[in-house]
């Protein structure tokens, strides 16, 4: 078994084999879920608008064909492929279901976030819009 080095703690300095110390990692954990619910929360029939039997449809052909992501321009591995690590995002949240779906890593869409896609935060994207 491999011997793994303390580290100081991210709040206080103490030694401690995580990030944090046990007090700590205690107090982030209630801020984390604090934050967590204060965003705000999509009801049942908003994510029905998006999420629908349609859009399912749309979004597994989208990453059957995905060659590369949309947002970085990096292709994807094998090994994403395979193991199904490509999500669809809509490209213009906005426009809900008549918005283009497309191929994207899950870091890229995490960064996109429920934004309409815009060519300034994605200088490298491979998608190019009429505007």
């Amino acid at each position: 078994m491999p011997y793994r080095f303390q580290r100081p703690c991210l709040d206080c300095g103490e030694l401690t084999l995580s990030n944090r110390c046990e007090r700590h990692q205690e107090v982030h954990a209630r801020g984390e879920r604090r934050r967590l619910d204060s965003l705000p929360k999509k009801s049942k029939e908003e994510k029905a608008k998006y999420y629908n039997k349609e859009y399912r449809a749309r979004a597994q052909e989208v990453k059957a064909n995905a060659i590369e992501c949309y947002l970085c321009g990096k292709r994807f591995s094998y090994v994403e492929k395979q193991s199904k690590k490509i999500q669809a995002d809509h490209v213009y949240p906005s426009l809900g279901n008549d918005s283009p779906i497309l191929a994207a890593h899950p870091s890229c869409n995490r960064q996109k976030g429920n934004k309409d896609f815009d060519l300034k935060d994605f200088p490298n994207s491979t998608f190019r819009t009429n505007k």
